[in-house]
């Protein structure tokens, strides 16, 4: 044992970074909240011509077969008609409890997307974030009393996201930080194009997924869609 080699410890304050480091790493290009519910994030500008805030509308729910499905819906995000607002719109025209509630899981949702980075691990450079409409109008409010938090230089400032709560009881936040440089501009050119995730999927894919094709035939349809909207 005298002869040992000095080696670094791995005592749990370090382990419980790594951990979270790991976690990250899984996510891959998007950036979700830890068990803390907290992010620091620095809001990246745009590039000229691409969005600051993506807005989309997508389906994600689980299928008869126990599978998750998730798209970007072809009829509120596109230009053709939608399987699943289709088959919605049935089962709301119904007028069964049991069906309404059926008929939400697929209702298309709106998603809004950021491009951050993560303050905590700038390492992984610029990250795609889902914003919550309720963070969206506090941002708006924020920006309106102190100024464009996306500046880069010492004029912008970031943000801390907040989550609490569990289910429908879940609320976000968003609340602003000191001035300060944004750091790396070159993150600026690295970012994500956000119109990427507007890709309507082509029908054949929508199979693939197991998304049914279907035409509603529905005598109620009008009632059906004034209940859908």
């Amino acid at each position: 044992m005298g002869n040992l080699v000095e080696y670094q410890d791995w005592n749990d304050e370090e382990f419980k970074e790594d951990k979270k480091r790991a976690e990250k790493e899984k996510q891959g290009k998007y950036l979700r909240y830890g068990e803390d519910g907290k992010l620091r994030v620095r809001f990246l500008p745009p590039r000229v011509g691409e969005p600051r805030f993506l807005e989309v509308y997508e389906h994600f729910y689980k299928s008869d077969d126990d599978k998750w499905v998730k798209y970007v819906c072809p009829e509120k995000s596109g230009d053709r008609d939608c399987t699943d607002c289709a088959r919605a719109r049935k089962l709301f025209a119904t007028g069964s409890e049991v069906d309404k509630k059926r008929a939400k899981d697929f209702v298309a949702k709106k998603k809004i997307y950021v491009n951050v980075i993560d303050r905590d691990d700038e390492i992984f450079g610029p990250k795609i974030l889902e914003l919550k409409a309720s963070q969206k109008a506090r941002l708006f409010k924020i920006r309106d009393i102190k100024g464009n938090f996306t500046d880069p230089g010492p004029r912008g400032y970031d943000i801390t996201l907040t989550k609490s709560g569990k289910g429908f009881s879940t609320e976000y936040d968003a609340f602003d930080n000191d001035r300060s440089e944004l750091g790396d501009e070159g993150w600026i050119a690295r970012q994500a194009d956000l119109r990427e995730m507007t890709t309507v999927p082509t029908d054949e894919e929508l199979e693939k997924m197991g998304v049914p094709l279907f035409e509603p035939d529905t005598d109620d349809e009008a009632e059906a869609e004034e209940l859908y909207q």
